[in-house]
């Protein structure tokens, strides 16, 4: 991984999933396996992510604390998160 790249890994692991932190067990989208994909394109970061349910009601909580790392990250004006249907998540992703 370039620096560039492990900054922004580092920044996604900050990002935790609510419905775990809800259940005094926090785990990360990283931790869980959500993040499919990132690639940069100039000043915008688009992450592809696979929700462990498609319908989850938290999924807009997980895009803004996304969002908000924007301004951490030098040289980035925003992030894209896009969600895949597939690969379906599954236990063994985490």
């Amino acid at each position: 991984l370039t620096d560039d790249m492990r900054r922004i890994r580092d920044a996604l692991a900050s990002v935790q999933d609510p419905c775990h932190a809800l259940s005094d067990h926090p785990l990360s989208i990283l931790d869980l396996g959500l993040v499919n994909e990132v690639s940069r394109r100039g000043e915008v970061i688009e992450v592809r992510m696979t929700l462990t349910e498609p319908t989850c009601v938290f999924a807009y909580r997980i895009v803004g604390d996304i969002e908000d790392l924007a301004p951490t990250l030098p040289g980035v004006a925003r992030i894209e998160v896009v969600f895949e249907h597939l690969p379906i998540w599954e236990p063994s992703r985490m």
